[in-house]
């Protein structure tokens, strides 16, 4: 975020989620319906908190929105 100031390119929205949000929404998603989507989602989830090191009571998040035509995006994007 202290990047985005500094390049003064400002997201269309920018949400910031802390960890009782994260953790309830996680709770909210719903279960997987095969056990293809629940292998994957088991796999996703030992990524990011055995290889990535993620503590799962400490994880935020911030999600970032940003609209304009395909130049524009290019150049957001990098």
């Amino acid at each position: 975020m202290q990047e985005l100031s500094r390049l003064r390119q400002y997201p269309t929205s920018c949400r910031l989620i802390d960890n009782e949000q994260f953790k309830f929404g996680a709770t909210l998603k719903p279960a997987p319906s095969s056990s293809w989507e629940h292998f994957v989602e088991a796999a996703k989830k030992f990524f990011v908190i055995n290889v990535k090191g993620f503590d799962p009571n400490k994880m935020t998040v911030c999600t970032l929105l940003f609209e304009g035509d395909k130049k524009d995006m290019t150049s957001q994007h990098k």
